[in-house]
Parts: structure tokens; sequence; C-alpha cells
């Protein structure tokens, strides 16, 4: 097999490990064979497939269900009878009027579930921006705005999540008020680092830990949307007394699926590592690593982040690792990366991420494109489409985080 065929061979095959009906199918059988019934929300990039792992454990015991993921992810037809499912698609990365309508829907649901009846509750990364319910006074455009600003800022995810906790009704816990009395398991796939539950989806029905992160100073017109906002409970409030939490994939579990697929291909595991930081401090290390390193398989996970100039062009995270690895790698044609994001879109958009080699820069610049112009300006996606190195997976049915796998030869 070439590389670039077995690097994303070994991508497709890890994250069908991690796929949310697998892991949801396989709890509920392992945890939950006696329950008789139970209603389900599931939310984010991965609810359908966590939904359906919830379809293919209870069948016609499930009385009722709420699915709400992003655009293009909500795919197939179900087999829950007519007006017992309900499914909804909304915005990410950047909150919309059908975030707010999900929010509505969310809090009808939940009123329609009978007192004391058990919920499954299944959450996967893009919540945070999918469902909303804001103070009157915000509205659709301004949660759009603070959306699209706070993904530029280039924070890291716990503090990103900790500013939406901010100006939200339901975020930091206080979902698990609308509750009450009613039992509920929460299954999550992590998408965040240290499998922080009060983090993923920015904690619907997590307490916002005493030591939580502080906010960043925020401008005056985002304080004002936080007027009107609830208190949110304490962690020993009784709300999360009837809740049990438990992460059922993450993006360790990926990393090391691939590093037994690289084992299977007679690859040598050199590194399997987490990755955090700025986005090109990070492509020129794993560049580095790989031009300086030793025959085998690179394994790297997590998530960087990028501050965005105005405007930024096409591609996101993954893309721009990409493409700053590319600039380190010219000319060698022993190695290979591969970069996406684990849900199947990188940024907006819907590329997965890109597989480079040392040739890319080659083939953009051919094409007339300036590899220093697109780093500057956000537009990785732009240069590398040009250069063929594009990953395009459709939605994925997971969202661990990124995975970056590197092949020398």
């Amino acid at each position: 097999m070439q590389p670039k065929q077995l690097l994303l061979t070994m991508m497709s095959n890890a994250l069908l490990q991690v796929n949310g009906r697998r892991r949801v199918s396989q709890w509920l059988a392992a945890n939950m064979r006696n329950v008789e019934r139970t209603w389900v929300i599931a939310i984010g990039k991965a609810a359908e497939s966590m939904y359906q792992g919830a379809a293919d454990h209870f069948a016609d015991r499930l009385q009722g269900a709420l699915v709400i993921s992003k655009y293009g992810h909500i795919t197939h037809e179900h087999s829950l009878a007519r007006g017992k499912l309900r499914c909804m698609e909304a915005g990410h990365p950047y909150s919309d009027a059908n975030s707010l309508k999900a929010g509505s829907l969310l809090l009808e649901f939940i009123d329609s579930i009978p007192a004391c009846e058990p919920v499954l509750v299944l959450i996967s990364g893009g919540t945070s921006s999918l469902v909303e319910v804001v103070p009157e006074h915000v509205s659709a455009s301004d949660l759009f705005k603070f959306n699209e600003w706070l993904v530029a800022q280039g924070w890291p995810i716990h503090i990103m999540n900790a500013c939406r906790k901010s100006v939200s009704l339901i975020k930091a816990g206080r979902l698990a008020r609308q509750l009450g009395n009613r039992p509920v398991t929460q299954l999550l796939i992590s998408d965040v680092p240290h499998n922080d539950i009060s983090v993923i989806g920015s904690g619907l029905l997590a307490a916002e830990p005493a030591d939580g992160p502080s906010l960043p100073v925020l401008p005056a017109w985002v304080t004002r949307m936080q007027t009107g906002i609830t208190a949110q409970p304490e962690e020993d409030a009784t709300c999360f007394s009837n809740i049990q939490s438990n992460v059922i994939a993450d993006n360790k579990l990926l990393r090391d699926t691939v590093a037994v697929l690289a084992f299977e291909n007679k690859l040598v595991v050199q590194v399997n590592e987490t990755i955090d930081g700025e986005i090109a401090t990070i492509g020129g290390h794993l560049a580095h690593t790989l031009k300086h390193g030793k025959q085998g398989c690179y394994i790297w996970g997590g998530e960087g982040v990028i501050k965005l100039p105005d405007n930024p062009g096409k591609g996101g995270r993954c893309q721009a690792l990409a493409l700053e690895a590319a600039c380190h790698l010219q000319g060698c044609n022993d190695v290979f990366l591969l970069a996406a994001g684990s849900d199947g879109t990188d940024g907006p958009g819907d590329v997965a991420g890109a597989l480079i080699d040392g040739q890319t820069l080659v083939r953009g610049t051919d094409a007339g494109l300036d590899e220093q112009f697109a780093r500057q300006c956000a537009d990785a996606g732009t240069f590398l489409a040009a250069s063929g190195d594009l990953i395009d997976t459709g939605p994925t049915g997971t969202n661990v985080m990124d995975i970056v796998i590197g092949l020398k030869i």
C-alpha cells in the first residue's frame, strides 16, 4: 500500500473504533441491560450516531428522542415511530437562530418527559454552539457575533466555553435544574483535554468547578449579554444528585487505536503524544520531529489554537498545521503527514484536514499560490486545495479532537 493510502486507511479504521454508534451501543450493552424504558437527548456533531447506538440497544423500549446536530450531520432515516423522534440542525462553529430554536425545543422536550422517567443524554463536541438559551434581550445576531468573535481569539477551549457559559441560561450545569427528579445517565464523547465534563459541550449537566478558569476581560457589548443570567448551581446542588456521567470515547482511545493499526502494518510507533499550543509552533515541531526522527509511525492528537486575522480565508486548525509542516518538510520525499479533525470537519466548511508530503509546496506554487500569503491570511485551505492535499471524509459520527499521523519511510 502506498504511504498516503496507508495513512488514510489507518485514520479511517481508527475512527470506526470511536464512532458514537459503536461506543454508545457497547456501553449500554454492558451497563444498562435491565433498563426497561428511556428517553433520549442527543446533542453534538456525533448526535445522530450516538442516537443510533441507543436505538440499537433499546429498540421499542425507547419512548422518545431529540437529536440536535450540525447542518449536514443528520443524514439517515430512523426507525423510531413518527412523532417520537424530533431532529434539528443548527449552526457550528457559530451559533445562529436555529441554535436558539434548538434550545427552546430542548426545554419543551424535557417538559414532555413524565416525572421520574429515566433519561439518556448523549453529548459530543459542537454542543456549545448548536443549542442555546439566552435572556430575551439577546438576539440571534448578538449570539452569532459573539461566537464569531470568540472563535477568532485563539483561546483554548476551556476559556472559550467559560465565556459561553457566562451568557447562557442552560450551560454550566443550569440545564440540570430542568430535569428535576428524573434519573439521568449522561454519556459523553470528549473533544476537550483531560475529558473535563464541565467543559465538554460547556457542561449542560455538569457543575462548574470551584477552581474553574477566570474569565478574560470581555468587550462591553459582551458583558451586556450577561444581564439576566441566573446563578449557576453549586457543585453540591441537589439537581446533580440524579445524574451519572461517563466519558465513552476520547482522543487517547483514537491515538491508541492508530498505534495498534500501525503495529499490524509492521510499523514502529516512534511517538504517541498529545499536542497543544499555537498551531505555527506545533507544525514546526512536528515537522522537525519527523524530519530528524527514525523510520516509523508518529501519532499526535489534541487541539492547537490559532488567532484569526480579520476576514480569514479557508481552512481550520488542521489545514493550518499541515501547511506549516509542509513549509518545513519541503523536499523531504521520505515523510508524510496527515492532520484531520476527527469529526470530519476542520473549522468552517466540510473538509476534514490535509495530507501533505515533501512536494506540497511545489504543487501549490506551481498552481500560482503563495504559501506565505496563505499562512498570514489563515487561508491554508485554498493553498492545499491547489496542491491536491485536502481530505474530505464527510461526517464521521464522532468528535475526539484532532488526529495527526506522521509516516517516515
